[in-house]
């Protein structure tokens, strides 16, 4: 483990693939899926690459388990990749994760929240095939969630179509929202 910054959180973590990244760059990375069986799957990918500093938590976004595990001032970065769309109440779900970024303080920038979700499509098989609850959000209405939970400097950007891997969302179009927390 190669640290230098205290803490990221990946939320959706689903099998792991993303806590490689994060886990040469953290201290400690907090691995959050809704998934016990998605966990079970990092957590051998994070033995197999030696990687021994995440703690996995199961729960959902909004679950009062993650904020216990960050702790110690809060994340530098949150990561919530293709989370949003089968949260309850997605503007919840956005607050929550903002209150696990760092607060602003003096000679020191706030957390980030990186947020990767889908556009508003029209797929409803989606619903059925995938257990989503929200068929995408428009740019403009993500970027408003994302300042009423607590956002600043928020940039939202559509992804590459190259970007999107093959799973079964391949065609959706899916967008990546950046901000700071702004108090």
């Amino acid at each position: 483990m190669v640290a230098g910054r205290p803490a990221a959180v990946d939320v959706g973590c689903g099998d792991g693939p993303l806590l490689e990244v994060l886990c040469p760059v953290f201290e400690r990375v907090i691995a959050v899926d809704r998934s016990e069986a998605q966990l079970a799957l990092a957590r051998t990918r994070c033995e197999a690459r030696g990687l021994d500093n995440v703690e996995f938590v199961h729960g959902e976004a909004d679950s009062p388990r993650i904020p216990r595990a960050v702790s110690r001032g809060g994340a530098d970065v949150v990561f919530a990749s293709r989370m949003l769309h089968h949260a309850r109440v997605p503007a919840r779900a956005l607050r929550c994760l903002v209150e696990l970024c760092r607060r602003p303080a003096k000679n020191e920038r706030a957390g980030a929240l990186v947020v990767l979700d889908y556009e508003a499509h029209e797929d409803a098989t989606m619903r059925d095939n995938e257990a989503d609850l929200w068929l995408g959000f428009e740019p403009t209405e993500l970027r408003r969630l994302a300042e009423e939970a607590g956002l600043a400097e928020v940039t939202v950007r559509r992804l590459p179509e190259d970007w999107r891997g093959e799973g079964p969302d391949r065609h959706l179009p899916w967008q990546v929202l950046v901000g700071r927390r702004a108090r």
